[in-house]
């Protein structure tokens, strides 16, 4: 199997992003692809799709800035303190939702004279929008920290199995 490997030094980070291609030997023209982003190679056959690692810091700093945002886009909106729309959006996000803060319930920004309806309608649409987008947010990040946590685990398995092996094999070979 050959493995061609190209690595780019990321600009946030100084982790490299690498990305991982591999042929399988059999089937080197491979044509045609699917919609999963793998292609043919005969007998039923895919080869593998090729992979993003992308760093855990990385994926940690994106939501906690995520968050960061709806506290500032629930200030401006609700009235809320920075600290109340990023706990909203934390509680939100978290899929815990507690329910002592709800968009457009705040009666601080609301003139007497405008009909409920109207103030209501734009922070519940900009509060559903918030969540649809950073609910993705969070399970890709989810995604990508659980894939470089199992290849470390992996890794860290394969090595402590050598070792096993390794002392096995010299506790055979030593004489009692």
């Amino acid at each position: 199997m050959k493995t061609i490997s190209m690595s780019t030094k990321s600009p946030l980070t100084s982790n490299h992003v690498e990305v991982v291609v591999r042929r399988s030997e059999r089937c080197p023209g491979a044509e045609g692809s699917h919609l999963d982003g793998s292609a043919a190679c005969g007998e039923g056959r895919r080869l593998p799709k090729a992979g993003v690692r992308v760093p855990v810091l990385v994926c940690v700093f994106v939501v906690v800035a995520y968050i960061a945002a709806g506290g500032l886009i629930f200030h401006h909106m609700e009235g809320w303190t920075i600290l109340e729309g990023s706990y909203f959006s934390f509680a939100i996000l978290g899929t815990i939702g507690f329910g002592d803060l709800v968009p457009g319930r705040s009666a601080r920004l609301q003139p007497a004279m405008t009909p409920k309806w109207k103030s209501e309608i734009p922070c519940v649409v900009t509060a559903s929008l918030y969540i649809l987008f950073g609910m993705a947010l969070v399970a890709m990040s989810f995604s990508l920290v659980q894939d470089d946590f199992v290849k470390v685990l992996r890794s860290l398995s394969r090595t402590c199995s050598r070792h096993a092996s390794a002392d096995s094999s010299r506790a055979e070979l030593e004489p009692s």
